[in-house]
């Protein structure tokens, strides 16, 4: 039988996320285009967290860090990632379209289309906010639209 003390192995988890994440990163915080333009290199992809409870959106290399990562050591600070974020932020990937950033692809999202019916009118409202940093609308209405084609709805 295997005994797992889980605050020791939290701790370690975490002394072993410091370690791989040691090199510093910049995680910008509600940033304009031009800002996230700093932290890209030639693919212009970032990742982003947009917490509806704050209002602030989370902008990193894509390359940094992963979304969970980030949850845990800036944006929640404590607050669970697999239920509380799922509900309270969008967790996403975005591309530099012309001039505007757009959201491209989510883990999360593409997860639960399937139970989103009812959902999307509190994506469009909830998060109209977001694009004013990263168009995100576009994104859901165009997983809606497919959605609807395909007959989930």
């Amino acid at each position: 039988m295997i005994i797992i003390n889980m605050s020791r192995l939290q701790k370690y988890l975490e002394e072993e996320w410091i370690k791989v994440y040691k090199k510093k990163f910049e995680v910008l915080v509600n940033p304009k285009s031009r800002d996230i333009m700093s932290i890209t290199n030639t693919q212009k992809i970032v990742r982003f967290t947009a917490d509806k409870t704050t209002k602030k959106v989370y902008v990193w290399h894509f390359a940094e860090a992963i979304h969970s990562d980030i949850w845990k050591k800036i944006v929640g600070k404590g607050r669970d990632f697999d239920d509380e974020s799922f509900q309270n932020a969008i967790h996403g990937v975005a591309r530099l379209k012309g001039s505007k950033w757009t959201m491209t692809g989510s883990d999360q999202w593409s997860n639960l289309w399937n139970d989103m019916e009812g959902h999307y009118d509190m994506l469009f409202k909830d998060f109209k906010w977001v694009n004013q940093y990263i168009e995100v609308s576009k994104y859901f209405r165009d997983q809606y639209d497919k959605d609807k084609r395909v007959g989930i709805f």
